[in-house]
């Protein structure tokens, strides 16, 4: 059984040595050359709907498979704990499925992603509203304090009344 071994990088180098895997946590992406030998380059970004990336301390797992399926040898392998299981050959119409199911999935995740981010500036922008409404109440209360009372202390306490 063929193995692999691996490197985290912050930056994933020019030229790629075979048999290693060069993993970047900061640019979330994994990549090494072909196991097959084509010497083509694969890349495998990280995330939760692409490839999870699994360090026990000593290997490295990814999965799901990899399917190389828009390379010339179309190899297809898992890498677990630092090796390569082979798998078999896919027909088109399965590989057609895959890539339409994955697709999906994508476009759902990333549906309700940016759904949570929307809420966020939402909520940020509401955040930023009520400041300004605080921050005009305030000036508008200074105002009503005599100009020599206008100390740290009475402006603190306005804005204890303001919130």
């Amino acid at each position: 059984m063929k193995t692999i071994s691996f490197e985290f990088v912050e930056h994933i180098p020019e030229k790629l040595d075979e048999g290693i895997i060069y993993v970047s946590l900061k640019y979330c992406t994994a990549v090494h050359k072909c196991c097959c030998g084509c010497q083509e380059e694969v890349v495998t970004p990280l995330s939760p709907v692409d490839w999870q990336l699994t360090f026990d301390g000593k290997t490295i797992t990814l999965d799901p498979s990899i399917g190389n399926w828009g390379l010339k040898c179309q190899s297809h392998y898992w890498i677990r704990k630092n090796k390569i299981i082979w798998l078999e050959k896919w027909p088109d119409s399965k590989i057609k499925l895959l890539q339409e199911a994955d697709q999906i999935e994508k476009e759902e995740y990333y549906k309700i992603i940016n759904k949570k981010r929307v809420y966020r500036i939402l909520c940020v922008n509401a955040c930023i509203q009520i400041l300004h409404l605080s921050s005009n109440l305030i000036k508008n209360c200074c105002r009503i304090i005599p100009q020599s009372r206008m100390g740290k202390v009475h402006f603190f306490s306005i804005l204890a009344i303001a919130r």
